[in-house]
């Protein structure tokens, strides 16, 4: 059942992903008429290609001979999606994969899967956008505040 519903997630997070990277054409364009430059921060996209990955494989907290799952691979891609709007969703991906973390501690479990390590290397990958927006018309190392807090960023003139 879990397989089942972390696949249908996984085809709706791809989904969303896919509409937001068909309208970055439009966008270019409509931002071309008005002269301005589009900037668009892979860095985020990417972490949120991670996390449906760490989504799709997942994870599974052992205690013994008992699998306890409480779905938090879904929570953790679904506020990957934030990182489509901006990079400090990965602070929020973070928490959550720390929380986790914590939680399997608390209760004496081991981690069996992938996806937690998944889920924090797209959690890096996203604030690692932060510090170097890499990406259509970004200047890594001269990007403003603008250019590094938004995924998406208009600004007046060319390159």
């Amino acid at each position: 059942m879990a397989f089942v519903t972390s696949t249908l997630y996984s085809v709706v997070f791809l989904s969303v992903l896919f509409l937001w990277a068909l309208t970055l054409p439009f966008i270019a364009r409509w931002a071309r008429t008005k002269g301005s430059q589009l900037r668009v921060n892979l860095l985020p996209a990417a972490g949120v290609l991670l996390a449906i990955a760490a989504l799709t494989t997942g994870w599974t907290i052992t205690r013994g001979d008992v699998g306890m799952t409480r779905l938090m691979e879904v929570y953790v891609a679904g506020a990957s999606l934030l990182a489509l709007v901006t990079p400090l969703a990965g602070l929020l991906q973070l928490a959550l994969v720390l929380e986790e973390i914590s939680w399997a501690s608390e209760v004496g479990g081991t981690f069996t899967g992938n996806g937690l390590s998944l889920a924090m290397l797209s959690a890096i990958v996203v604030l690692l956008g932060l510090l170097i927006p890499l990406g259509y018309g970004c200047r890594p190392l001269n990007a403003t505040i603008k250019e590094r807090l938004l995924t998406v960023s208009l600004s007046k003139g060319p390159a």
